[in-house]
């Protein structure tokens, strides 16, 4: 378990977007990176402040400490033949509560945990 959630490697979660539940193997915590689509959208160069940003710049902004999930998808873990090529990553979610996630740059979208594996022989990532 982290200790910002009661998650931990082995649970498996689904997203509010319908994906296929996965399994987490490795929870990164803490980190406090920008999000994808503001690192997308601004690439860190002086500018003229045309998104009127001036005083809350996505990039210096102090976001709330997030978490980044390593998974694979569930039936392929429960194959016990998964390898690199069939990681994916869940990125930037927070503890909101009752075993859901809220997104740190979205409310629409959170992640629910909805069970948990038993260990199998860890991978080396």
């Amino acid at each position: 378990m982290t200790e910002e959630t009661n998650i931990c490697e082995g649970d498996v979660v689904v997203t509010s977007y319908q994906e296929s539940p996965y399994v987490i193997i490795r929870i990164k915590t803490g980190c406090r990176c920008v999000d994808y689509v503001t690192m997308t959208n601004c690439d860190a160069t002086s500018c003229n402040h045309e998104c009127r940003c001036e005083t809350n710049c996505p990039l210096t902004r102090d976001d709330e400490p997030h978490m980044h999930f390593t998974c694979v998808p569930e039936h392929i873990y429960r194959s016990g033949k998964w390898g690199k090529n069939d990681f994916c990553w869940l990125n930037g979610y927070i503890d909101s509560s009752n075993g859901i996630l809220r997104h740190v740059s979205s409310k629409k979208t959170s992640l629910s945990i909805v069970g948990h594996v038993a260990a199998q022989a860890e991978l080396d990532l």
